[in-house]
This record gives C-alpha cells, structure tokens and sequence, in this order.
C-alpha cells in the first residue's frame, strides 16, 4: 500500500471517530476540537502530494484495472467525507474548517493537470455540482444572518430566507470593506466549493457547472428579479410547491444566479504555466483565485501612469515590469489603507482625474484668451485691469487648491515609491538610507518627471504674474503654453527641442564661431561695403565696430532670405572689380556655409529627435492595441486562430488579473499555500518569467501532447454522466455506487460503439 492511500486511510478513520458530520447548531466547540490539528496536517500533505511533479499518487488511486484495495481506499475516503462536506445542519467554526479543507483536497484534484480523467468522474458524481450550490446557498445564508443580524432570526433558520440579489450585493460591499469578512470560515467555505464549481466548468466542461455557472450571461439583472416575482405569484395563485414552470424562474436557479453575481465579482483566473521534471515547460494550469479585499486601494491614476509608461521593448520587459511594479502597487496599497483609516474616502482622492481637471484649467486660460482676442479694443484701462485680476484670482485659488490637495494624497506616496526605486538603483539598504542631496534628486524626479502638477504649476505662476503685472497685457498669452502638457503630440515637439539639447548647444557654438570668422572678415577687409543709403539720403553704416558686425551677422544674417548679401552696396563690376568679387564670394561663402550647412544641421536635429517621437509614439501605440503582454502574440496571429483578440486580453490573458494574483500573493505564506502558489512565489522572487503562459497556438499544443487519458476527457466525461444517479440532485440522497461500476458502463459503453 503507498503512503497516499495510508494517509487517507487515517484520514477517514480520523473523521470516523470524531464524528464531526453529526454536530448539530449550539454545539460546544470544545467538544468537537479534537483529532482537528493531526487532520489538518494530514490533510494538506495528500493536497501536497496531488500537486507534485509525479504521477506515481494519482496512478495509485485512479480507478482502472487495479486491485480492489486501491479502489475500496478512495472509495471508502470518498464516502466518510460526503456527509461531512455537505453537513450544513450546524454552525460549527472547525466543522466549517474540516469542510473547507476537504474541498481543498478536491480542488487540488482539478487544478492537477496529470489528475486522470475517470477520477474527476468519480469525485464529479459523488460531489454534483447542484448538491455543492446548495451547501454553497445554505452557508452563505448563515453568514449573512451572522453579519447583518435580524430579530427572531438565527443562523439555524436560514430555510426562512432566501438569497437574493441585495444580500449578493451587500456581500460584494462588505468583502472590499472589511478584511475579516474574507477570513471568516463560513465565506472559505463557500469560496472554496464555488472554485470547485467553476473549475469542473472551465476546464472538464461539465454541464451541469456550465449551466449554473453562466446563469449570469444568460439573464440580466432586473429580469431575473421580474421573473422570479413573476413565478412567485404564479406559484401562490396555484397553491402548488413545484420548482420548474415557464411563468418565470424557481427559487433555485434565482439564487443560483445571486450567487454567482457575488463570486464572480471577486472571483479571477490565471493561468500559470508549469515546468516538468526537465525543467522544460510543461502543462498550463488554470488558477482561480480570489481578489484580496484591498485590492481596491490602488489608485486609478497609478494603473494608468503604469499602462501609458510600461516598457515593450520586448516580452520579458513588460513581464519584468509587472512583477516589478506589483511590489510597488502593493506598497501603494498599504499606504492609501493605513490613510483610509484616518480619512474615510482618501483612496478616491488618491484616485482624482488631474488629466481631466488640467483641462478644465487650460479652458479657463483659453476663455480669458479669447475675449482678449475679439475685445481688446473695446476695453478701457480699468475694465482691462478688472477681467484680467479676476481671472488670475480664480485660476489662482483654484490651482493653489490642486496643488494642496495632490502634495497631500498624492506626492508621499510617490515620493516614498520613487525612493524605494532611487535606493534599488543606487543599492543603498533601504529609502530611509538616502542623504539630503539624494533626498532633493528624487523630489525633483517627482515633481516635474511625473508631469502630473507640471500644469498647475505653470498656471499658478502666470496667473499669478497676471495678478502682480496687471498693466503688462501679454502675460495671459503666456498660460496657453500650458497645452503642452495635455497632448503627446505638443510633448513632442517640446521634446524635439530639448531632448538633444547637447547637440544643438554644441551646434549653436559652432554657428556663433562661424559668425564671429565672418564678422571678422567683413570688418577688417569689407567694412566699406556694408553701407546702406537710407531715404533721406544718410548712409548706414553695420560695421562700426566688430562687436556691431557681430550683432549684424546674427541679426540680418540669420533672418534675411539671402543671408548678408543684400546689406551691401549696390554691386558695380566694371568700376569696382575686386569689391564686387570680394563681396560675391563672402556672401556666397555665408549663404552656404551658414544657411546651408549649419541652420540644416540644427533643423535636421530637431526634426529627427521629432520623427524619433513620433515613431516610439506609434510603435507604442501599435504594441498596446496589437500585443498581449502576457503571451506576446501578435494581434494578427490570433486572430488566424480564430481567437479575439480584445477577449484575448481581457479575458484569459488580463494583465491587471495577473498584477492582482501576484499582489494577493503578497499576503500568502510560501510555506502554507499550494504547490502552484508556491512556484509563481519562487519565480517572482527570482525574476523569472517562465510561469507567464505561452501562446495559445503553444497552449494547444501543451496539451495535444499530454496523455491518450487527458486528450479523452470531454468524451469519457460526458459518457460519464449518463450514468450519474439522479439522488445526487438532492440533498439527502444515498451515494452507494461502486467507482467500479462507473468505470465498467463507461468501457462497456466504448466497446459497443467500436
């Protein structure tokens, strides 16, 4: 006999004696505590064992053409739990626990991808889906009773209620409200037998999972709630109890449907992929897992400052980046909980619209500028002086206000987010390791990197000149400017001027040189050129001094079409030969050289560092509307497949789904989680990203590749359920069949249709 079938052997022997299926409510906890501790540890050893890399336990105890023993091991195990998993008759904290656990050992089962097919058969018709949901039902009751209490209402009445959409709905609050909630025994429980549900349904295709399941895509809130009232009257004005009718829907498939709206909210999926005994990669595991209560504590504007500077350079930068920043999301997290504490809505302030606030602001600026435009003329001094403090004092007030409210919420927690990153980069021990120096480095990283208060900045400083320099009527002009800060394409153009800004200061010296050689020459051997007569007869003269030939050049030179040409006399090639040569090949020389050569230099830099932008803009843009970032498949390739794309992504490969699964992980212990948590734990922690799924092409071929048993599994699972017996859809009903018996219809099933 293995070790896996001794274990369960004692397992059932241990549940046997304690007799936890027979407590009743109002039952002392102590006396019901025992044998608990060596179940437990027992417990998670066979879900340890399921979970590993070899075969050798599930070969052990499938039901094929082994020995009865095996069978009878399973079996018997089987049998000693049923009633205790569906044992709703009490409110006992460790019988929900006992309960919870053995559903652990179930789901480890379906999560298992090497799990042969006959035995999800067996544990799928001894725990039907519909006797789950309805243990799920009762439990879920209880607790809302426990946690929204009513007179003359104990947990041992909850046959008098019935699960609806508002107590759905009031659970859904209260999960992201209050952390206990999640750790109460009754909601893991219930959790526990929902992924049950919802793994039987996703992975083995299991109708009757399917069917309850996907009640939610099938009926629209305010219908169903219609329908049900609806076979409510229907039921009273015929005095009957029966439970299907098309006058609406049952009081079953209503609460199916309340809970599946609850746990759908705070229930996700990932797949992980898995490494064999190789270290290759093996097959792709589904997870369900459920959102952490303070999850939502991560601020809009963080998601999105995320997603629009995400680096996708490659794959493994983007999957890099996630695990990277899921530390500081999970920093956040804590931050805006520990405040929330203190000021009740201060994760929405965190999560305030400051791009859409900007807006607003540069509306006003542009209202301001707009009367200035069509009305300039008409006003008088004092008028002019009145619209232009009033509006500096609103946009004044209203910007100082911003500014308030962002150093409040916003700028700690990024500060102390930028100084974790500052001290990693620098590999100093801790953010508290920083000097005062390093300190300043990272409060300007944050203030004018983040391009979050850049604007208001700008707008409290000219609306503020425009409150202090009323008299001076162009400075409203100057707010405007602020435009660029809501556009890419304006970011752009700032940019292309001062992205290089070391080579268009080096190109700038190398012009002023060129000029400076030129001013020299026309002053000391073309000085009497360089006179113009003016209309009343006087001569000009640009070349009084070298410093006065300098400013010309630079002044004419660079603004004249033809460069200094026309500043000089008026050629004359007959009297005056060698000055009209003189003056031919110097301006020539200046037109080439200067306007030519040197201006295309600069312009080209400009315009390249723009064109650079421009195309890491489009290449971006092109990566998030055509790359998933989980798998790296191409839009195209997918949709080849005949897989969509935008399902793709928001479906089975969502980022934030991951980001979430890998911040719950946060708060798991590596050494009391299961083995798949386990390893995404270790992968995280070395940077790894071989736990990211491949591609569904890949995905598919995982697992064409696995066993003749796995490749089978929908055929031997929908033969399977033939021979399901109808007691399993109640309650109550008796479970004596033999595995045997299911496995031997099932092949006699196969050798008629060959």
């Amino acid at each position: 006999m293995s070790v896996f079938n001794l274990v369960m052997k004692v397992i059932t022997k241990i549940i046997l004696i304690s007799k936890w299926e027979k407590v009743k409510f109002d039952t002392s906890e102590q006396n019901i505590v025992f044998f608990y501790d060596i179940f437990f540890a027992l417990n998670e050893l066979i879900i340890e064992m399921v979970q590993g890399t070899s075969k050798e336990n599930l070969n052990s105890i499938q039901s094929c053409n082994d020995c009865g023993e095996k069978q009878s091991v399973f079996f018997n195990y089987l049998n000693s739990v049923r009633s205790l998993v569906l044992h709703d008759n009490c409110d006992s904290q460790i019988v929900y626990q006992c309960r919870k656990d053995i559903t652990d050992f179930f789901v480890a089962f379906l999560e298992e991808k090497k799990t042969p097919t006959n035995l999800i058969v067996i544990i799928k018709s001894i725990f039907h889906p519909n006797i789950i949901f309805l243990s799920i039902i009762a439990t879920l009751k209880k607790l809302y009773i426990k946690t929204f209490p009513e007179e003359d209402l104990a947990p041992k009445d909850y046959n008098k209620k019935v699960f609806n959409l508002e107590m759905s709905q009031k659970f859904i609050e209260i999960f992201f409200k209050d952390e206990e909630f999640s750790t109460t025994p009754e909601f893991e429980l219930a959790n526990r037998m929902y992924q049950y549900v919802k793994l039987l349904s996703a992975e083995y295709s299991d109708e009757a999972s399917t069917n309850i399941i996907e009640i939610v895509e099938n009926f629209v809130e305010k219908d169903i709630e219609e329908k049900y009232k609806k076979y409510q009257m229907w039921k009273q004005s015929h005095n009957i109890d029966e439970e299907e009718t098309e006058e609406g829907v049952d009081e079953t498939k209503y609460q199916n449907y309340c809970v599946v709206k609850f746990f759908e909210r705070i229930t996700r999926t990932v797949k992980v992929q898995l490494l064999d005994e190789d270290d290759k990669p093996g097959p792709i595991s589904r997870v369900l897992f459920t959102l952490h209560p303070t999850i939502n504590n991560l601020s809009e504007n963080t998601k999105n400052e995320f997603y629009d500077n995400l680096n996708r350079e490659n794959r493994y930068t983007k999957l890099f980046a996630v695990m990277e920043n899921a530390d500081y999301f999970f920093e956040e997290i804590k931050y805006n909980l520990e405040k929330s504490k203190t000021i009740e809505y201060f994760t929405k302030l965190n999560s305030f619209n400051y791009f859409w606030w900007e807006c607003f602001m540069f509306t006003i600026c542009f209202v301001q500028n707009l009367i200035i435009l069509l009305e300039y003329r008409k006003f008088e001094e004092d008028y002019w002086v009145i619209i232009v403090v009033k509006f500096a004092i609103v946009q004044f007030i209203l910007n100082l206000l911003t500014l308030i409210m962002w150093f409040l919420s916003r700028f700690p927690l990024i500060f102390l987010i930028e100084s974790k990153k500052f001290a990693l980069e620098t590999k100093l021990k801790d953010e508290n390791s920083l000097s005062c120096l390093q300190k300043t480095s990272v409060f300007m990283r944050v203030v004018f990197d983040k391009n979050e208060i850049l604007g208001f900045l700008w707008y409290t400083f000219f609306s503020l000149l425009c409150f202090l320099f009323p008299d001076v009527h162009y400075i409203p002009s100057i707010g405007m400017m602020a435009v660029t800060n809501l556009s890419l394409t304006m970011k752009n153009i700032l940019n292309s001027m001062t992205k290089r800004y070391k080579q268009l200061i080096q190109t700038a010296v190398f012009l002023i040189i060129c000029l400076y050689i030129f001013a020299c020459g026309a002053f000391f051997f073309l000085q009497d050129q360089l006179i113009q007569t003016q209309p009343n007869g006087d001569d000009e003269v640009f070349c009084q001094t070298l410093l006065y030939c300098l400013l010309t050049m630079i002044n004419f030179g660079l603004r004249t079409e033809g460069g200094i040409g026309p500043l000089f006399k008026k050629p004359d090639f007959e009297g005056n030969q060698n000055g009209y040569l003189s003056t031919f090949f110097f301006g020539t020389l200046f037109f080439i050289i200067i306007l030519v050569v040197v201006l295309a230099i600069v312009l080209s830099i400009v315009i390249d560092t723009f064109d650079e932008l421009k195309e890491k803009a489009l290449e971006i843009e092109k990566d998030m509307f055509n790359v998933c970032v989980i798998c790296g498949q191409q839009k195209d390739d997918l949709e080849k497949n005949n897989i969509n794309f935008t399902n793709h992504t928001s479906t089975e490969h969502n980022m934030w789904v991951y980001i979430d699964y890998i911040i719950g992980l946060k708060y798991v212990d590596p050494q009391e989680t299961n083995a798949i948590n386990s390893y995404v734990i270790e992968s995280i922690r070395k940077k790894a990203i071989g736990w990211f799924p491949i591609t569904p092409q890949a995905m598919q071929e995982e697992e064409n590749n696995d066993t003749d048993e796995n490749n089978e599994t929908q055929k031997i699972t929908m033969k399977a359920k033939t021979y399901e017996s109808n007691d399993f859809n109640n309650k109550n009903g008796g479970n004596d069949r033999k595995l045997n018996d299911i496995q031997e219809k099932v092949e006699e099933e196969e050798k008629q249709e060959d």
